[in-house]
């Protein structure tokens, strides 16, 4: 009856810590990237505010949680990916596979734009756990993907990924839709900036990729 008892609790604790991280979620895509209060991720899970500290212990905290919820989601699709065509996995497929999280999940640019900005206000061993989290899924992605592309040296798959994240949230910040940007690109002067996001990321990674590993377009070879 003891370990039945526990099991309860411990499932109950990870519903509780869900509904924060989805209260967060939803309040974040409303304001449009601004993150909201302890408080109001409370009332919005439905839950007392004293209850969330229990499992955070500020706002930022709750939104690191979320970030690293939504990376390794990443990280889940992308191996799965490679998993399934291996070496008949094509850098188009990679591509789609990396929108695919953003597509699902609005609020992924968003938050992944701004976590650099609110990390110094988390403790540094939340911190160094989140950090440490991601390089692990990093290197394990990054070395299935040194097993399908033999022009990727060992640290290259993971190097590869970091370069790929930061291209993915600078051209966000370009295109990010905004009540601002919509009105500023109503003049003409300014039609250079008018970008599809999807579409220019798309491009832009498979360039990357093939820059890197110096195959030309079609020429990029896989190991069998």
């Amino acid at each position: 009856m003891v370990i039945k008892q526990r099991a309860i609790l411990e499932e109950d604790k990870l519903v509780r810590r869900d509904a924060i991280l989805e209260a967060a979620q939803a309040l974040l895509l409303e304001r449009q990237g601004e993150l909201a209060s302890v408080d109001e991720v409370a009332k919005r899970a439905r839950l007392a505010k004293g209850t969330v500290y229990l499992y955070f212990k500020t706002k930022e905290e709750i939104y690191l949680a979320l970030h690293e919820r939504r990376s390794l989601e990443f990280f889940d699709n992308l191996d799965a990916l490679t998993a399934r065509f291996g070496g008949k996995t094509g850098l188009r497929q990679i591509a789609r596979t990396w929108l695919g999280c953003f597509e699902r999940h609005p609020s992924y640019p968003m938050l992944a734009s701004r976590c650099f900005e609110f990390e110094h206000k988390v403790d540094f061993d939340t911190l160094v756990a989140f950090r440490s989290a991601i390089a692990q899924r990093l290197d394990q992605s990054g070395t299935r993907l040194e097993g399908i592309f033999p022009e990727l040296k060992r640290g290259g798959g993971a190097k590869l990924l970091i370069l790929s994240y930061a291209l993915t949230l600078g051209l966000w910040r370009l295109t990010e839709p905004t009540p601002h940007r919509e009105r500023m690109l109503k003049q003409r002067s300014l039609d250079v900036f008018r970008m599809d996001f999807d579409a220019e990321l798309e491009t832009a990674l498979i360039a990357l990729w093939r820059g890197v590993m110096g195959g030309r377009p079609g020429s990029v070879k896989v190991k069998p």
